[in-house]
């Protein structure tokens, strides 16, 4: 079973122990913060090292490694920046979740503004200030 989903939850109660109504799904306008998972991604190819550190024998070649990409999505306007800049010290604070005993690695990413467009536009959802991030585990 993958720990992706249990990491999610994770960030999402380490950052309302900071004071942020955080839910996980869609932005909506009833919380400070939204995190949006929008994509799985199969990883291609062997990892050099397990996430976290780790010795070579602990590597076992036949796990998969995921990626899971979210958006931290402000929908008020007035504190996005403050709320946004605040989540991101959290997460850089602790980039790794461990989740029964697996680590799962927290990374921030760059998405095109294009792109970004993009994926609001698909959900319906009108653009708002947000942070891309990329979870990092194997299964």
């Amino acid at each position: 079973m993958s720990a992706l989903a249990p990491a999610l939850e994770a960030i999402r109660a380490r950052l309302g122990q900071r004071g942020l109504s955080v839910r996980i799904g869609a932005p909506t306008a009833d919380v400070d913060l939204s995190i949006w998972p929008w994509q799985l991604v199969l990883v291609p190819g062997p990892r050099a090292t397990p996430i976290g550190g780790g010795t070579r024998a602990a590597f076992d070649p036949d796990r998969l490694a995921l990626e899971l990409r979210f958006l931290l999505v402000c929908k008020d306007a007035d504190d996005a920046v403050a709320k946004l800049t605040l989540a991101h010290a959290v997460i850089v604070q602790a980039p790794v979740v461990q989740v029964d005993g697996v680590n799962v690695q927290v990374v921030s990413e760059t998405l095109a503004p294009a792109d970004l467009s993009a994926l609001f536009a698909a959900a319906g959802i009108k653009l708002s200030l947000s942070s891309a991030y990329v979870l990092r585990s194997t299964v």
